[in-house]
């Protein structure tokens, strides 16, 4: 150690954050700012008795690279409400102005984000989860902080796993007053109680075959191989079935992947849906006023000729016929590399569009990851401005690059 070194305080530290952390959002801002599709994902998340609502955000570049950054790791205080979420969102979207360019938002929550994406006015929701994510994280914590352990969650994967769970909540059952009253959340009855122990008695003989069971033979593949084909349609079925109305943007997505293309159609279903894929391109490239690289050539060397109505009726079929072209060529073109789309100007302008949004959640449970880092128990004192500042700091920081 240099014992001429001078540790600078705290208020220079905490001003060296700040004057780093708006350089940051400017930078932010700026890119996002050039691009026209985004996608975030949210979702809340609970540590040290804090709760934190996370965003991030996602864009395909000019080079067909998918690019990621956090827009933010706000405090979150109160109930978790629509309304108070759909205020949070639109504020921290307004932070960065991108409020118009958000094509969708990723989550794994439950009813209280659907409504407030769905009071934001968002073209699509994507959503695993079903059960409200505050009654939750707060009977988890008073669990966690009175008995010191927690619960098993049954599953509907393993048979007997209601059991585990009834035989767990029973070990409890001293604590069980007390967390309901921490949680807020109704208590027990006697009634109920004696009912679980019951259960408890009944199905304790079930269970221990089961576990015999499940260690002395191999596998049921056939029963699982029969949920698996299930569950995949009823989650993927208007995909599967090719439902152009209901499921558009998950058609189109996969069309324009070069890796996909029309390989997962099914042979009888390509002609039509060939058909389909060209006029949604046409209409596309109609909306948003897109023309192809002949086109513009065509219309600059005729311009000189023509004038008037027949000018642009001769240049929208022009345009039309360009645009067929240039899905045919795509269609019949054997590279699988997202770079070949590079060819193909208007396909490549709705490749970002219909490709922008992620699958899942999973950026938003990784930003908590990396907060419970920062978020020590030796840090706890930290204000929530600057754990976010830290946070955004050293994730945006490298993806940047400044």
């Amino acid at each position: 150690l240099n014992p001429e070194a001078s540790i600078f305080c705290t208020k220079t530290l905490r001003s060296r954050i700040n004057a780093e952390f708006s350089h940051l959002q400017t930078i932010l801002k700026t890119e996002l700012n050039r691009h026209k599709w985004l996608c975030c994902t949210a979702d809340v998340w609970s540590s040290r008795h804090r709760s934190f609502m996370g965003v991030t955000v996602h864009w395909i570049d000019s080079h067909l690279e998918r690019k990621s950054a956090i827009l933010a790791m706000k405090r979150f205080q109160g109930s978790h409400t629509s309304e108070r979420v759909t205020e949070w969102l639109v504020n921290i979207l307004k932070t960065y102005s991108i409020q118009d360019s958000v094509s969708s938002i990723v989550t794994d929550n439950g009813s209280n984000f659907v409504k407030a994406f769905k009071d934001y006015g968002l073209e699509e929701i994507m959503r695993p989860g079903e059960e409200e994510v505050e009654l939750v994280v707060q009977v988890a914590e008073a669990i966690k902080t009175i008995s010191g352990r927690c619960l098993v969650q049954p599953v509907a994967t393993r048979w007997n796993s209601t059991y585990d769970a009834v035989d767990c909540l029973l070990t409890l059952k001293d604590f069980i007053d007390k967390i309901c009253e921490a949680a807020e959340v109704q208590k027990f009855q006697s009634i109920e109680l004696e009912f679980l122990e019951e259960y408890k008695t009944a199905l304790k003989p079930v269970a221990f075959g089961e576990d015999c069971q499940e260690k002395t033979k191999p596998g049921f593949a056939s029963i699982i191989a029969s949920h698996l084909k299930n569950g995949i349609s009823k989650r993927f079925g208007t995909i599967l079935s090719l439902d152009t109305v209901n499921a558009q943007r998950e058609v189109l997505s996969a069309l324009l992947l070069p890796c996909v293309k029309f390989r997962w159609v099914p042979e009888k279903s390509r002609e039509g849906l060939k058909t389909y894929f060209i006029q949604q391109v046409k209409d596309y490239a109609n909306r948003h006023h897109l023309l192809t690289t002949e086109t513009c050539s065509e219309r600059s060397s005729w311009d000189d000729c023509f004038e008037g109505d027949n000018a642009n009726m001769e240049a929208n079929s022009s345009s039309a016929s360009s645009i067929e072209l240039e899905c045919i060529k795509y269609l019949q073109d054997s590279s699988t590399k997202v770079a070949s789309l590079e060819a193909y100007p208007v396909l490549k302008a709705m490749f970002m569009r219909y490709n922008s949004a992620l699958p899942s959640s999973a950026p938003a449970e990784r930003l908590f990851s990396y907060g419970g880092l920062i978020l020590r128990p030796n840090r706890c004192r930290l204000s929530d401005d600057i754990f976010e500042k830290l946070l955004l700091l050293k994730l945006d920081s490298k993806k940047l690059k400044f």
